[in-house]
């Protein structure tokens, strides 16, 4: 059983497994799709299991209350939660003796990591970078994997276009994200970039949501990956994904992280530090990195006028990419794992 706090990475996780041959019933996207979907990912065929759907309502499971029953956990070998700790800690009993393993996905906080800590041997903790194995409070960690998607998927890049961000709900979480709102929209204005995610209704600029197919034909003709970071995690999928579409990417620096984010603000609240950020090291000569957003602005007219060093930069965050998060290398470290814990 697989429980899914994040549609997109449900979609990835869920395509590994399955080509792995693991039997996956997952609680999340491809389990109710109206009620939890922003429709960022198609479902994948024959994912959901009618006949486990059925026996989850009739053994008494309520997705609602988050309440799973030891009549339906049976038919299970192992549980795979990602991050949420409502769902584990009132299903324990439920679980019984079964593995439950926690797939980390940035967002702990010391609270949480508590708590994980307490539990001890009783869950395993998949961390979904290396960066959080050394954080200061953090529990355990029983194995390192990182998000992966399929290389494949993505095509060609040729640039050509303007800049292009895939960021979503910008307003909402404002305060969380470099560059702030009104930033983007000077860098924006200056270098003709374009915005695309959703939630973002108050921002006149948006492009709206993009479809999967749409968002890779975006992609291939960007000249430039404008890349938001959000606060706390050290990266995100739409970084993966910009790289494997072999997009140049613009990204604030560290320095210009940390002047927003000191290690000593939300210490406790949400434990970030200046350690927990990976962007750079990811991207690495896939990208350049900005200290201001005049700079950012600069760096975009270089990589519109000099295609040649753009290529360049394609080719290195494609390598980079799939050096890190290409899906036919972290399948089989999901399938060595799971199988470690039988």
């Amino acid at each position: 059983m697989y429980y899914s706090s994040h549609e997109v990475l449900e979609y990835d996780e869920l395509r590994m497994l399955i080509a792995e041959g693991h039997r996956v019933f997952s609680i999340g996207h491809h389990f109710d799709p109206f009620a939890l979907s922003g429709d960022l990912r198609p479902l994948l065929p024959g994912a959901l299991d009618h006949q486990l759907f059925n026996e989850f309502h009739l053994t008494g499971c309520d997705l609602a209350q988050k309440k799973i029953t030891k009549a339906f956990i049976r038919h299970f070998d192992i549980v795979v939660i990602m991050h949420d700790p409502i769902l584990l800690l009132r299903n324990l009993d439920a679980f019984g003796d079964i593995p439950i393993v926690i797939r980390t996905i940035g967002q702990s906080d010391l609270s949480l990591e508590d708590t994980y800590r307490r539990l001890g041997n009783r869950i395993k903790i998949v961390r979904y970078s290396d960066r959080e194995t050394a954080l200061a409070g953090f529990a355990k960690t029983d194995a390192v994997i990182y998000f992966g998607k399929y290389g494949t998927d993505f095509l060609p890049w040729n640039g050509g276009n303007a800049g292009i961000t895939f960021h979503n709900s910008y307003d909402f979480r404002d305060h969380s994200t470099v560059p702030a709102l009104e930033m983007w929209k000077q860098f924006g204005a200056a270098t003709g970039s374009e915005l695309w995610g959703v939630g973002n209704g108050r921002v006149a600029a948006s492009r709206g949501k993009a479809a999967t197919d749409q968002m890779r034909t975006l992609l291939s003709k960007a000249s430039w990956y404008f890349y938001i970071y959000t606060f706390p995690p050290s990266y995100t999928l739409s970084l993966i994904e910009a790289m494997l579409a072999g997009v140049p990417v613009i990204a604030p620096s560290l320095p210009l992280v940390e002047s927003i984010y000191p290690d000593t603000m939300y210490g406790s609240l949400r434990a970030w530090s200046s350690p927990r950020y990976e962007v750079e090291e990811i991207v690495g000569d896939g990208g350049l990195f900005y200290n201001s957003i005049e700079q950012a602005i600069e760096i975009a007219g270089l990589l519109r006028s000099d295609p040649e060093y753009g290529r360049s930069l394609s080719n290195a965050a494609r390598a980079n990419a799939l050096a890190r998060f290409d899906a036919e290398t972290i399948a089989p470290r999901w399938s060595r794992f799971l199988n470690s814990i039988l």
